[in-house]
């Protein structure tokens, strides 16, 4: 269950833990936990702090590679339960010294998604 994101054929394999007291019809598949690599961020942005600010934009932070922070790398990695029934984020604005920086935002393991409504991969309605 931790080691996701699964995928089957190109398309994301959602898994949720049951407790047995609900039926299938009621269980609700709406998050999935990926690994999101916040590229190009200032080296004194990286901090547990900030990790924790920019996963919970992303989503519902999780964790972050602790290597990342203390390491002069070019991005830091957070894990995220992402909203899949929400457009994905490309990236985000980050105040630096009172100025906005862009930092880009990339998905790891992202299984096929529907770049024209940025969904994941199943019929458009």
């Amino acid at each position: 269950m931790n080691e996701g994101p699964w995928a089957f054929d190109g398309s994301i394999l959602l898994l949720k833990q049951m407790n047995g007291d609900e039926q299938p019809s009621e269980m609700e598949f709406t998050t999935a936990r990926f690994w999101v690599k916040i590229c190009d961020l200032p080296m004194k942005k990286k901090t547990m702090a900030f990790a924790e600010l920019l996963g919970s934009k992303l989503g519902n932070f999780v964790d972050v590679e602790e290597e990342d922070i203390l390491a002069p790398s070019k991005y830091l990695k957070v894990r995220v339960d992402v909203d899949i029934t929400k457009p994905l984020l490309r990236g985000m604005r980050v105040n630096v010294q009172s100025q906005p920086k862009w930092v880009a935002v990339k998905y790891v393991k992202l299984p096929d998604y529907c770049y024209a409504c940025m969904w994941p991969h199943w019929p458009c309605l």
